[in-house]
């Protein structure tokens, strides 16, 4: 059974998911068949970095005055192999972009297990960003992804396709600002959200064309299960 969320939306659970998509991506894929192995890669490749949870005043004033939250959490090895499944990203065609990329672990399962994909971590966070990139340094093999110093409002993404959103704490105006900034991105073609836009953010992605799926799907988190939300728009490009 579905448990619905706001207007339009329900929950619908992991294991309806997996039955409901045909084909899985090459991140989820390999997270199912492989888990211990990629727990192991993971956890070798950040064993000795220093944790980003707690960030100096500085960085946290920095946060605070762009409208954003310093609070920080992660998805889960497993959570991230749902949301890449959900997002179905092609290689050498979509730019995927985690906006509040912390200490990248996004982008290290993305290296790890879709090299192909080019991927892009935005970090306002100096000490966070830092961590991400020693922790990219440490995949040994080619790969296409990067983290970027920036504000997710600011920072030059004209390229991305996809993007993803961990901002559980983000407020409504904050929420709104990002959805006008998003509305100006030429490619994007599917926005993933833990924190459901407002009415009037809701209002101006409808305006650029886009539809929030009917169904959130709940994701694997640091501190327990949050539902995701996808806004999609065709753009006429070829699948």
């Amino acid at each position: 059974m579905w448990r619905r969320l706001g207007v339009g939306t329900a929950v619908v659970s992991v294991a309806q998911l997996v039955v409901r998509l045909r084909r899985p991506c090459a991140v989820a894929q390999h997270a199912e068949e492989d888990s211990n192995s990629i727990h192991s890669r993971m956890a070798h490749i950040f064993d000795g970095l220093p944790d980003v949870h707690t960030i100096p005043g500085n960085e946290e004033d920095a946060i605070d005055a762009s409208g954003g939250h310093e609070g920080y959490g992660e998805l889960m090895i497993e959570g991230t192999a749902v949301l890449l499944e959900m997002l179905q990203p092609k290689a050498g065609k979509d730019v995927f972009f985690d906006f509040g990329s912390g200490a990248g672990r996004i982008l290290v399962q993305i290296a790890l297990e879709n090299p192909l994909l080019h991927a892009v971590g935005l970090e306002l966070a100096l000490s966070r960003h830092k961590v991400a990139c020693a922790a990219l340094e440490r995949v040994n093999t080619p790969h296409g992804c990067e983290a970027r110093l920036g504000d997710m409002l600011t920072s030059p993404c004209n390229d991305a396709t996809l993007v993803f959103i961990a901002g559980l704490l983000f407020d409504d105006d904050f929420m709104r600002r990002l959805a006008d900034r998003l509305c100006l991105l030429p490619r994007l073609r599917a926005i993933a959200t833990l924190r459901r836009f407002p009415p009037d953010g809701c209002m101006a992605l409808a305006s650029v064309g886009y539809d929030e799926r009917k169904e959130a799907v709940p994701l694997q988190c640091t501190w327990g299960m949050a539902a995701v939300y996808i806004y999609e728009r065709n753009l006429g490009q070829d699948e």
